[in-house]
């Protein structure tokens, strides 16, 4: 089963696309820091379990909830660069929605953003622990906000079993 086609950026407003070419290289960056830098963390990776992490939320992709958090830390006059983490611990966590909705035990779709999945390239039991680290890490990126990691914890918490079909 394939995945219907979603929000199109290319039809967004040009406001909204340059707004997104914009925080994509942060978001992306924040991402993959959070990942580990690719060779050198695959290295200590027999299981290939940080491979799957990686693949599932560095390829393709809107970008669109972490980008609304950039843009709802600008409008309150916030500091981006403090925002980070909660754009990470978003994207994190819808990728590991994603990620556990294509398994077979699921939808059992074997194309996500425009290649195969994570089940189909990594198996599936190494597709599942994927999005386990990935919700785990979504959490270690909102403990990165110090003093407010509570409050964000707990929106965050309170959404995860949303995310379950």
């Amino acid at each position: 089963m394939t995945t219907p086609p979603t929000i199109d950026p290319g039809a967004a407003p040009e406001a909204v696309r340059d707004v997104l070419a914009r925080v994509r290289p942060l978001i992306d960056g924040e991402l993959a820091r959070r990942l580990g830098d690719g060779e050198t963390s695959l290295a200590a990776d027999p299981g290939r379990l940080r491979e799957a992490m990686r693949y599932a939320t560095l390829g393709p992709g809107k970008r669109l909830r972490p980008a609304l958090v950039i843009a709802a830390c600008e409008a309150c006059g916030g500091d981006v660069a403090g925002a980070l983490p909660a754009t990470a611990a978003i994207e994190l966590l819808h990728t590991y929605t994603l990620v556990h909705d294509d398994l077979p035990c699921m939808d059992d779709d074997s194309e996500r953003r425009g290649r195969p999945t994570a089940h189909v390239v990594f198996g599936e039991a190494i597709a599942l622990l994927a999005g386990d680290g990935l919700l785990t890490a979504a959490f270690g990126a909102l403990a990165d906000l110090g003093h407010g990691c509570a409050a964000a914890a707990s929106v965050l918490a309170s959404r995860a079993p949303l995310a379950a079909p």
